[in-house]
């Protein structure tokens, strides 16, 4: 029996976060687990990836960060080839109309990461995995019958301590703990920005901040929880993050995948854009009735965000409300939808 290849090609530095490599290491965890080879092609700054790759990867390279988008496209050719890849996964910004023409010009097969629907498709399978994505929105955009799309957050790719956990029991349901997370990567200041705005809560209010060692303003974070931080716990690089994360009430974080993590735990969640393709994403997420949408750090006050808290703590239906609809969005098993359809001929 012929043993599947899948090439793998993203980005990671402090500055695009590490959304791409959580999900790409959660779907290829999927895909190993059905038998397959995998091999990564990485554009990375500033960072040591082996520990991650290693693991699972038979091979794994890094590509030049300053290569041009028709020059990365042939590289991933190239690698698709060397690797004898039987198709790729591709997950990055830069995948635009020439950079697919490449990939289909060299014969490759591939499943592509979209998030704005900026450009016309000729992808083998398109996953979006976003509540504002949808039939209506890509249908304009392919340009070969034979695109499948994969749409929405039934596709949400979580690690395996997010999939059908039990729910906890908020019955009983007062605020004692937020969590603030704002990805892997540079959180723009928004984390300072948060503890500096709930500064007022009452100190039986416990604070927890997921921190990323790709953060470049970790220091800064560390001294201001040391300094003013008597109930806010800062973990650092958990490996473990659903119990930490179950364990809280109320969530204030980025739009990023750590919005699918809260819903499926069914944590309620102000959303805070910190990059702009954040924008439609939370403004979905809202619409579907899961979260509140902040807009952008930069046109947000310290007085709206206190008040938002405030009004989300003094409303229990509310709360409750917005964790079912996270829970019944998001049931943790996408790794393996999308995995079926990766591997279905």
């Amino acid at each position: 029996m012929t043993v599947p290849r899948y090439l793998f090609r993203l980005d990671v530095s402090p500055q695009v976060g590490m959304g791409h490599l959580k999900r790409c290491l959660t779907l290829a965890e999927e895909l190993k687990r059905q038998g397959a080879d995998l091999f990564f092609l990485c554009r990375v700054q500033d960072m040591d990836l082996s520990p991650h790759f290693e693991p699972m990867a038979s091979e794994w390279a890094a590509c030049g960060w300053s290569l041009s988008p028709e020059e990365d496209a042939g590289e991933v050719v190239r690698y698709a080839r060397q690797y004898r890849a039987d198709a790729v996964v591709v997950d990055h910004y830069r995948a635009d109309s020439s950079y697919q023409k490449v990939l289909l010009d060299g014969g490759i097969r591939w499943l592509q990461f979209d998030g704005a629907a900026r450009w016309p498709i000729w992808a083998d399978w398109v996953l979006n995995m976003s509540p504002a994505a949808g039939n209506t929105l890509y249908e304009p955009l392919r340009r070969r019958r034979e695109t499948r799309f994969l749409l929405g957050p039934s596709y949400a790719l979580l690690r395996e301590e997010f999939r059908l956990r039990p729910p906890r029991d908020r019955e009983n349901w007062p605020v004692r703990t937020i969590l603030l997370t704002f990805g892997g990567g540079d959180d723009r200041g928004a984390t300072i920005f948060c503890l500096d705005a709930l500064r007022s809560l009452g100190r039986d209010i416990q604070k927890i901040v997921l921190l990323a060692g790709a953060n470049p303003r970790q220091e800064e974070i560390r001294r201001w929880v040391q300094e003013e931080g008597s109930n806010t716990r800062l973990i650092m690089n958990a490996t473990q993050t659903a119990p930490i994360m179950e364990s809280a009430d109320l969530a204030v974080m980025a739009g990023g995948m750590t919005v699918f993590e809260t819903a499926a735990l069914g944590i309620p969640a102000l959303i805070l854009q910190i990059a702009e393709n954040q924008k439609m994403i939370a403004a979905a997420w809202q619409q579907s009735g899961y979260a509140v949408d902040l807009g952008p750090l930069e046109d947000l006050h310290a007085e709206v965000l206190m008040q938002k808290v405030s009004d989300m703590m003094n409303n229990t239906e509310l709360r409750r409300a917005m964790s079912m609809a996270g829970r019944s969005m998001v049931d943790g098993l996408g790794a393996g939808r999308v995995a079926r359809a990766f591997l279905t001929p």
